[in-house]
């Protein structure tokens, strides 16, 4: 079983041309970021699926090689379809949950379906004008690593070590279990009260283990639906651990806002809902 990757399955469509990297634990920037991506508009009308995955993101926009803006885009609660506004490419870094160096004046909580301009420094300019300039995307992603880690230097960026302890274990087990592990089992093994573990988590988080754990889950169950490798709906609930296809189903609607049976490569990509969102302002 691959572990949860943070990814976004319906950035992969028509109208933009994407894609990803997830960070090596080998790598300095890995206690801050999951994956790193970039997208380059290839339609003008281009909207694609956004599902909730835990993360808050950090995302630098160009018009022509122009920098427009760096935001931070806190985690979602609801699925929507994203178009992109002011953007003909952009750059972006998925931090891990309870991670962002450059969240300093809203917690994860306070930045729930919220955006935040980052104010534009010499040192943000200066840059985004390298990240742009490099010639590819290996390189925009050394640039940027480096950048996170001094950044998060200068800004003297400090994780209290019990409260970041208990999230990154917590983080990690539903992760490597696809949402699959009780919180009281989480709580049983670092020796905390299950109310302790959910008091930390959301404040740092945003979401309950519990909560987290489902949208995980849901994410896991996507994945397979869209694959379409010859299992049927009710396998995938099996693997995925819901009781049933019922169970899987109302979960679904619950957090993404639609049952399984919609879950194709057209309908998620495509045709899902017509409440389109603009993200990504600058």
């Amino acid at each position: 079983m691959e572990q949860y990757t943070f990814s976004q399955p319906g950035y992969y469509n028509k109208g933009i041309s994407y894609v990803e990297c997830r960070v090596q634990e080998s790598s300095p920037v890995h206690r801050y970021v999951a994956l790193f991506y970039e997208a380059e508009q290839i339609r003008a009308d281009a909207s694609f699926p956004v599902i909730p995955d835990g993360c808050i993101d950090m995302v630098i926009s160009y018009v022509q090689g122009h920098c427009m803006g760096i935001s931070i885009c806190g985690s979602i609660t609801s699925m929507y379809r994203m178009t992109m506004e002011n953007a003909d490419y952009f750059f972006g870094m998925r931090f891990r949950p309870g991670c962002c160096p450059f969240l300093k004046n809203a917690s994860a909580l306070e930045l729930l379906d919220s955006q935040e301009l980052v104010r534009m420094s010499d040192l943000d300019y200066s840059f985004a004008f390298k990240l742009m300039s490099a010639k590819n995307f290996a390189e925009r992603i050394a640039l940027t690593s480096q950048y996170v880690c001094r950044a998060a230097d200068r800004l003297l960026y400090t994780r209290d070590p019990g409260r970041s302890n208990i999230v990154d274990y917590a983080v990690e087990e539903i992760c490597r279990t696809d949402g699959n592990i009780s919180i009281r089992q989480i709580s049983a093994d670092m020796v905390y009260s299950s109310r302790y573990l959910e008091t930390v988590f959301k404040a740092e988080t945003g979401f309950t283990p519990k909560y987290m754990s489902r949208i995980i889950r849901a994410n896991h169950a996507v994945t397979l639906l869209l694959a379409a490798d010859g299992k049927n709906r009710t396998e995938v609930s099996a693997e995925c651990g819901y009781s049933d296809l019922s169970h899987m189903n109302r979960e679904l609607k619950g957090i993404l806002g639609l049952n399984s049976a919609r879950i194709s490569i057209h309908d998620f990509l495509y045709s899902i809902t017509d409440k389109k969102t603009v993200v990504y302002k600058f």
